[in-house]
């Protein structure tokens, strides 16, 4: 009979609240279109991977803005889409954690993170971020990206479970496909942990047994 061991969260919307428009909106105010910069060059995807640095980052946006904002306007326009993280999924976590253990796996960046460790420690300053989950797998630390089967595979070998033995649940379709095409059982939403992913589990393992 199989049994699920292991919980892999995604980070932005399932975790935190973000909103990407809103980052979009600030570098327009700066005077560039990010999404012309995504099509033009894989800046982006190469941060993510850890491939450039922040500063090489950083650089790349103020070329394109022709000097006409410094590296803090920058930073604070990148970070604009993160918003908060209710406490009740802390909370919720933890409970997850009883039953489970618990992973995160993000395509995120530096800049980025350590605006949600400054968010934590001010509004959550009774959470650690690195004993909130079991293990923490961020794409720019281990160079993988989602939607690749490379990075759910390397999650599956450091955790060291088969792939039917974990639920994954990322509000991205792409990156939902990508772990379902490696043998994950997947849960896609839009919406923030709570009570409602407890239903969702037991269907899964349900199935599983009848299986």
């Amino acid at each position: 009979m199989k049994k699920i061991k292991a919980v892999i969260l995604d980070l932005g919307v399932v975790i935190i609240n973000i909103d990407q428009e809103k980052t979009l909106r600030a570098f327009e105010r700066l005077g560039i279109d990010l999404e012309d910069i995504n099509e033009s060059m894989p800046i982006f995807k190469q941060y993510e991977k850890g491939e450039i640095s922040d500063e090489d980052f950083i650089l790349t946006l103020k070329n394109a803005l022709k000097g006409q904002a410094n590296d803090e306007q920058i930073i604070k326009a990148w970070n604009a889409m993160i918003l908060d993280i209710p406490s009740n999924r802390f909370r919720f976590i933890e409970e997850l954690r009883n039953h489970y253990n618990v992973y995160l796996l993000s395509n995120t960046n530096s800049i980025h993170i350590e605006e949600i460790k400054d968010y934590i420690n001010k509004y959550h300053p009774n959470e650690v971020w690195q004993n909130t989950f079991d293990k923490i797998f961020l794409s720019y630390e281990i160079g993988l990206r989602k939607p690749d089967a490379s990075i759910y595979e390397h999650v599956l070998r450091e955790i060291n479970l088969k792939a039917d033995e974990t639920i994954f649940i990322d509000d991205s379709r792409a990156n939902i496909k990508g772990a379902e095409k490696t043998g994950i059982n997947c849960i896609w939403t839009q919406k923030g942990i709570d009570n409602w992913l407890w239903d969702e589990l037991k269907k899964i393992d349900v199935e599983l047994h009848l299986g």
